[in-house]
């Protein structure tokens, strides 16, 4: 059965360790981690170990976005930060990573498509086919050089990672006038699909709510997933309160994730009935 996993951050103050085994008791089979330094918290690799000895499997890892805008930039700085994503492709790895999340710019302005940003992108995806680790590029509400880069980048060792939120708000931004008009994601990238971030919300802002909390048709979203072909698990990336932690404590957490992990099988069952109907229809 297709595995569900949520973030391992999911809004609440709580030590990884206790997030673990409360995610696990849930019911939930994976989880996915930050992949750099956050909240005085252990090292990845340390969280990594920790998911295994509480029967969590791995679903995927984020690379911290702080600085992506540099990637497309001249200089030492976009040089590092491709450094760096190249260690934790290998970290990855070495811990039982099998994706490795990035974003390609930082916040809404859009830094010039160069050859400098592709370059890099060249090299880390040779790294990411060495490191046996998918290297998945992050739709953001603007989703600024997605299509290009994936287009440039056809190999099985890179493709994208459907963020369901960022998707609807961009779209609402593009009604509202307050962005350009995009292509839809995941389009004609869809059967590419390396990892998802299923969320919610109102439009208005990037506020990871649960599925169906916001203004997502999950009926339309689960049948494009369906057709797209994707095998890989359906993972949650949820904040009980987006933009900070909640002080309600391990008994609201606990109830936090229970409704979670009900909203994840809910939308694996309307994943799997479509996916039932679409092979139906292909042998009519």
């Amino acid at each position: 059965m297709r595995p569900l996993g949520i973030y391992l951050w999911f809004g609440y103050d709580l030590a990884p360790q206790k997030s673990l085994e409360l995610i696990r008791a849930a019911g939930f089979d994976s989880v996915s981690l930050w992949w750099g330094e956050y909240s005085g918290a252990p090292a990845p690799g340390v969280q990594a170990r920790w998911a295994g000895e509480n029967g969590l499997s791995l679903d995927s890892a984020h690379f911290p976005d702080k600085g992506a805008d540099t990637l497309w930039k001249p200089g030492s700085a976009g040089d590092r930060l491709a450094q760096t994503v190249r260690q934790a492709l290998f970290q990855c790895g070495e811990a039982g990573v099998p994706v490795l999340v990035m974003h390609l710019t930082e916040g809404f302005r859009q830094p010039p498509f160069t050859q400098w940003g592709m370059e890099r992108l060249r090299r880390l995806a040779d790294a990411a086919a060495e490191a046996k680790v998918r290297l998945a590029l992050e739709n953001l509400p603007c989703p600024y050089h997605l299509a290009e880069a994936l287009e440039a980048l056809p190999g099985p060792e890179v493709g994208p990672c459907w963020d369901t939120g960022h998707a609807y708000f961009g779209r609402k931004m593009v009604e509202r006038g307050e962005r350009k008009p995009f292509p839809a994601f995941p389009g004609c990238f869809a059967s590419r699909i390396a990892a998802v971030h299923l969320h919610d919300n109102d439009g208005t802002w990037d506020q990871h709510r649960l599925p169906f909390e916001g203004g997502i048709d999950w009926d339309a979203a689960m049948r494009e997933l369906a057709c797209s072909g994707y095998e890989g698990g359906l993972h949650l990336e949820v904040q009980g309160a987006f933009g900070g932690f909640r002080e309600d404590g391990e008994a609201a957490a606990r109830v936090f994730l229970k409704r979670a992990h009900t909203v994840a099988r809910r939308l694996r069952g309307r994943l799997e009935q479509y996916r039932q109907e679409e092979g139906n229809s292909v042998k009519e």
